[in-house]
């Protein structure tokens, strides 16, 4: 599939204030595209990693009530899920467009990545990891979130080792308003980059260094 944009009425689903119906709307309008970068950004990030990656949309299954703020397509290495891996997300809001990598609070993966932090922290940095437009977000509950502009890296591993519900994302974003002077190809080349520039995180994630 020809990956087809994210447009004005792909954001504006966001701005639907009732559950049933915001959940229409990114089914109808923001999940088939997430779908359509399935295979374009999953072969992309096995090559660039040297291991699988299968493409999953979310689906907010848990979800009665309170109508999701932002949906995603995530990138793992299990064809079965994602949640239990550090994964890529591309995700969609109201007001922006972002690429993550996610370890959730409770993932298999979490122990390599604390450990990684605490052994290549400054590697990453070396890396390009600090730069001001990447934001590091460890979440020790749904409403407890810090960023960190130069992160220190070692102290975050521990956090991470020690806090059973942090979980961490680091990413990258863009204004929707920007995103939508772009072209389909653009936001995807966007996204492209995005993936290059994390992608030693990811790698730390699931083997505990950021080099391949």
């Amino acid at each position: 599939m020809t990956f087809q944009g994210f447009s004005a009425e792909t954001f504006a689903v966001f701005c639907i204030p009732d559950f049933p119906g915001r959940m229409a709307g990114i089914r109808q309008l923001v999940r088939p595209r997430l779908l359509e970068l399935g295979s374009d950004l999953a072969d992309h990030i096995a090559d660039a990693s040297g291991t699988p990656a299968f493409a999953h949309a979310a689906q907010h299954m848990r979800r009665r009530v309170n109508p999701p703020k932002e949906t995603w397509a995530a990138f793992a290495r299990d064809k079965k899920g994602y949640k239990r891996w550090t994964h890529f997300r591309v995700a969609v809001s109201e007001t922006r467009l972002r690429t993550t990598v996610f370890i959730e609070d409770d993932a298999d993966d979490k122990p390599i990545a604390a450990t990684g932090l605490g052994l290549h922290g400054a590697r990453l940095v070396d890396l390009g990891l600090s730069a001001p437009e990447i934001a590091w977000e460890v979440g020790i509950a749904a409403a407890d979130q810090f960023e960190l502009a130069a992160p220190a890296l070692a102290e975050l591993g521990e956090v991470l080792e020690s806090r059973k519900l942090a979980r961490l994302q680091v990413g990258i974003s863009v204004p929707s308003t920007t995103a939508l002077n772009w072209q389909a190809a653009e936001q995807e080349q966007w996204m492209l980059e995005c993936v290059e520039r994390l992608m030693p995180v990811y790698l730390l994630g699931i083997t505990g260094s950021p080099d391949k």
